[in-house]
């Protein structure tokens, strides 16, 4: 299915950094995605939005490598990501936190954005094990990385505690954090405040906002939450039943038809589950 526009992108004539191009993938009987197309630019924000089952993580999933798809093209920077491992995915610089937690909770927090790491490290196994020499100097360095990164997501209170131990809003923080260790060139978002109160959303979508200026970072997020989306993204892509209905700016998105019937209801006019 083709994309539908509801209204004109700000960013204008730009090479992608991310084209998805003619996706479709089934589970057996089950299309999950059918002929999915949209880009993303570098230093945008996009939102997948749609109802439950529209195919917005199984998107995610084969963005990253999780899943592969039956037919079409993934091109990251014009490199095909079809077929490749995620952990090769990671290292060219496409990073993604879970819509569920992901952390090991027993590690503090420190230990936890170091995973994130885990693709820029050079030395092996048997050498870190030892940690001599270069070994040494490099996990020093990975260290103070995430050192940078606590102090950027404003982590140090929660310092040399379990993770599993801290309240949830600071441990989808954590979780950004993790995918913002790995340096990424597009940092992909599956329902960054789900579950949170009100509060918990306000302060992740500065936390947002601060990435996108001080890091410039290109953005793909999943998010049922319109007020985040009409905060924050430039662009808006709405998929119901694996396909794309329409896509574009954000207030554009939220009043077409096809997504209020699809999707949205009174939750484009303001009740988006607020508690």
């Amino acid at each position: 299915m083709a994309e539908t526009t509801a209204g004109q992108s700000p960013a204008g004539r730009v090479t992608p950094l991310l084209r998805v191009d003619g996706v479709s993938l089934s589970f057996g009987g089950l299309k999950a995605l059918d002929d999915v197309s949209f880009s993303v630019r570098p230093g945008e924000v996009v939102a997948l939005i749609g109802p439950n089952g529209a195919g917005k993580t199984s998107m995610f999933n084969c963005i990253s490598g999780v899943y592969r798809p039956e037919r079409g093209a993934l091109l990251f920077e014009e490199t095909d990501l079809v077929g490749l491992r995620p952990s090769r995915i990671a290292a060219g610089g496409v990073a993604r936190t879970f819509q569920n937690l992901a952390l090991f909770e027993n590690l503090d927090v420190i230990d936890n954005l170091m995973l994130g790491r885990h693709t820029l490290m050079r030395t092996g196994v048997l050498a870190g094990t030892v940690w001599l020499g270069r070994a040494r100097r490099e996990e020093i360095h990975h260290r103070r990385r995430c050192a940078e990164l606590v102090d950027f997501l404003d982590l140090g209170g929660y310092m040399g505690r379990p993770v599993g131990l801290l309240p949830y809003g600071v441990q989808k923080r954590i979780e950004i954090g993790r995918a913002l260790a790995a340096e990424p060139r597009l940092l992909m978002l599956d329902e960054p405040v789900a579950g949170m109160t009100r509060g918990e959303r306000s302060a992740t979508g500065e936390l947002l906002g601060t990435i996108r200026a001080e890091l410039g970072l290109t953005m793909l997020l999943v998010e049922h939450h319109m007020h985040l989306v009409l905060e924050v993204a430039d662009r808006v892509v709405a998929m119901n039943f694996g396909a794309v209905i329409a896509s574009g700016a954000p207030e554009a998105v939220a009043d077409h038809p096809a997504v209020v019937e699809a999707y949205l209801g009174t939750a484009a006019h303001g009740t988006g589950g607020d508690r």
